[in-house]
């Protein structure tokens, strides 16, 4: 049986009721609800220290930056190829990500998922999504896992045993899953729908996914020239009732219809070889 998400701390709103009334008991659930904007930030920082486009850890104070130093600071932040060490310090204080959504919040939440490989440092390689706590009045249940479509040889591009999964925050109001999907394109798409079939259960379906898909929206490209020109078109992958918003390339936040789009656009980023991706959206009252 599930339980009942626990409260962060008491509602302003149930403060003021409580003050104004002390006969009445008013629900948390039937608080007056203000719709929020919620700005997203999609990053894969190609940190492990294998790969060809790692560049000595750079990426990281440069995406730390960009958290740190944005007029509007993101509230959900998806990030891939990074290492344990990057969200948790070895004395288990904040590592240098979350240390910077600290920055720009009061609370932050975050939930760290490993591939299964290690980084050049030692620690668990893997996606981190991050949330503004004061999104909402609860404590989140973390949710994570490897999907069952997994490839189970080393691929052309030197796939090592890389589990491909997913980290998600699960609040009442809504839920954020980071992901990164594997570099076969029959893989990925079926690692995307149980994603979308996994975000569909969770908050009543109001769930935002970012991640590196693996898979482009457009007719040529890279991943056309690589796997031929039928390649698998990422929007379809995309289930009825959601939108998808990208980068242009493999990059991709998938969000509930009923979480209106306001702008958005990519961010060029000099230490890693994928463009960032961010999006506004208003989440609205359920």
């Amino acid at each position: 049986m599930a339980t009942a998400p626990a409260l962060r701390t008491a509602p302003k709103a149930l403060v003021l009721a409580a003050v104004l009334s002390v006969t009445a008991a008013p629900s948390v659930w039937a608080l007056d609800c203000v719709p929020q904007q919620a700005d997203i930030l999609q990053m894969n920082l190609c940190n492990s220290g294998a790969a060809p486009c790692y560049e000595d850890g750079q990426a990281i104070p440069e995406a730390t930056s960009l958290i740190t130093t944005s007029d509007d600071p993101p509230d959900i932040v998806t990030v891939n190829e990074i290492c344990l060490s990057d969200v948790e310090a070895a004395d288990g204080g904040p590592g240098p990500l979350v240390e910077a959504m600290e920055q720009v919040h009061d609370e932050v939440d975050y939930n760290f998922h490993s591939s299964g490989v290690t980084c050049q440092d030692g620690t668990p390689y893997g996606n981190v999504v991050m949330v503004n706590g004061e999104l909402s009045d609860f404590e989140p249940v973390e949710q994570e896992g490897d999907y069952h479509a997994q490839d189970s040889d080393p691929d052309a591009l030197g796939e090592d045993g890389e589990d491909r999964g997913y980290a998600c925050l699960e609040y009442p109001e809504f839920a954020a899953c980071a992901t990164h999907l594997s570099r076969h394109e029959e893989t990925a798409g079926r690692q995307a729908e149980e994603l979308m079939g996994l975000g569909g259960q969770m908050a009543g379906g109001n769930t935002i996914s970012g991640g590196d898909f693996n898979l482009e929206y457009s007719e040529g490209g890279f991943w056309n020239d690589l796997f031929g020109d039928d390649s698998l078109n990422v929007q379809g992958c995309v289930p009825d009732g959601y939108y998808r918003k990208g980068n242009g390339g493999v990059m991709h936040i998938v969000s509930p219809d009923a979480f209106e789009f306001g702008d958005g656009g990519t961010i060029d980023m000099e230490h890693t070889d994928h463009s960032s991706l961010r999006i506004d959206v208003t989440i609205p009252c359920s």
